[in-house]
């Protein structure tokens, strides 16, 4: 498929969002909280396997 077919298609089918199912507002749990710490252990880990 070429960039100019798939710009074609791309505007043809505009998204269409049911606006039910976007939440307006994102809630922080306390299990959310422990999970930000993990991530950011893991990213450190990854990090340092990659360098080695």
């Amino acid at each position: 498929m070429s960039d100019a077919e798939v710009e074609f298609v791309i505007e043809r089918q505009k998204a269409n969002y049911q606006e039910e199912m976007i939440p307006d507002e994102v809630e922080e749990s306390q299990e959310q909280g422990n999970r930000d710490e993990l991530y950011d252990e893991a990213a450190q880990l990854v990090t340092d396997m990659q360098t080695t």
